[in-house]
């Protein structure tokens, strides 16, 4: 950083590198102010770097425990797998299958992750799997999950959480009502309203089997 003794003005300012997670969302941002690609405010502006910096861990570190989380649980079939078995069996309607769902999680008790599972998920903008299906010989499902961090002009993290639901053909034909095209909308609106991401993956994943 150079500044300008005279009027205490910032007349250079660069990053000569950033953490490899950390390059793809926050390098355009710290790129823009560096280079006062950007409102008159935001030029040169330190205060908005450091801000944006603190923004972006904090984001990628709840998402990494996302990842972590959910890559745990499908590794050693655990509390994931078993809530959707049990939603298969028990087949409850989808608010009840929500709330139940919701009931579990909360009583369920919160998992330790190690920091070295964060430090593997950070940066990692998106994470996709199976959804195993009622028949060992029927196709199975896919669900990805993308969670990408951009910035508003003061530097603040805008999270961008979205979900793609990945199914068989004559699924799609079968869905008369359109219901599996209104998932990805369903999973924004739970998010976006404050629910527990893994929750609300959870919520989606019940409604996907239930459309098998």
């Amino acid at each position: 950083m150079v500044v300008n003794a005279m009027n205490s003005s910032i007349m250079e300012l660069k990053v000569p590198s950033l953490e490899p997670s950390a390059r793809a969302e926050l390098g355009p941002f710290v790129t823009k102010l560096c280079e006062g690609d950007c409102n008159r405010s935001m030029q040169r502006n330190i205060g908005i770097l450091s801000w944006a910096m603190g923004e972006w861990y904090q984001a990628a570190v709840q998402r990494a425990y996302l990842w972590s989380k959910l890559d745990r649980e499908l590794a050693f079939k655990g509390e994931f797998l078993q809530v959707i078995a049990e939603t298969r069996k028990r087949k409850p309607a989808r608010r009840a299958a929500a709330q139940e769902l919701e009931k579990e999680a909360q009583s369920a008790p919160t998992p330790s992750i190690k920091k070295a599972d964060l430090v593997h998920f950070m940066g990692q903008q998106a994470f996709e799997f199976d959804v195993p299906s009622k028949k060992r010989s029927d196709p199975t499902s896919s669900v990805r999950l993308e969670w990408k961090i951009d910035f508003d002009w003061i530097g603040e993290a805008q999270n961008k959480v979205a979900v793609m639901i990945g199914v068989p053909g004559k699924w799609r034909k079968a869905d008369q009502r359109g219901v599996l095209g209104k998932l990805p909308k369903l999973f924004e609106d739970l998010v976006e309203g404050g629910q527990d991401p893994s929750l609300a993956v959870k919520t989606i994943v019940a409604l996907v089997v239930g459309e098998q």
